[in-house]
């Protein structure tokens, strides 16, 4: 019997012995992953805008019913009333990052009531000066809006008749 337990000691010492290889089933392992937000930072809409105007000096001429012609019992050479020049032009150039609305206003003084002025659009929207591609500087960008005087003056007028606004939304 001593031979078979000297046996079996051997062949356990066999396997203890260094070197010797075991087969272990790796084992998975896993850790967890944290993540923190920090924002950058809001950018703010920043208004840049300007205004060109052309001059708004308007001259209104008074009909002329001509002139009378006895032989013939007319007038003759009859203009009608007018303005000179017959309109301007104000141009809104936007280089904000943002959209804009230029809305013009006119306000007569009291006693130039009998003149206005007409503008060909109520509003005008000028998109933003962000329009660069891929990340290039962008450029401004502009639009018109024609302002047209119409009614009559009364005689002797030479001075301020009234005031246009442009107010930027």
């Amino acid at each position: 019997m001593k031979k078979a337990v000297s046996l079996v000691l051997a062949a356990m010492m066999a396997v203890a012995l260094p070197g010797a290889a075991l087969a272990v089933e790796p084992e998975d392992q896993s850790h967890d992953v944290t993540g923190h937000y920090v924002s950058g930072g809001e950018s703010s809409v920043v208004y840049s805008v300007d205004i060109t105007w052309d001059p708004l000096n308007f001259t209104y001429t008074d009909a002329f019913e001509g002139t009378w012609n006895a032989q013939e019992h007319v007038y003759q050479g009859a203009t009608p009333a007018s303005w000179t020049p017959g309109n301007a032009t104000i141009t809104v150039t936007n280089h904000s990052n943002a959209a804009i609305t230029a809305t013009p206003s006119y306000q007569a003084e009291p006693e130039f009531g009998s003149a206005s002025m007409t503008f060909n659009k109520n509003s005008l929207t000028v998109a933003s000066a962000d329009n660069g591609l891929e990340g290039a500087p962008g450029q401004a960008v502009n639009g018109t809006i024609q302002v047209t005087p119409s009614g009559s003056l009364p005689e002797g007028t030479n001075d301020t008749i009234g005031t246009i606004t442009i107010t930027i939304s």
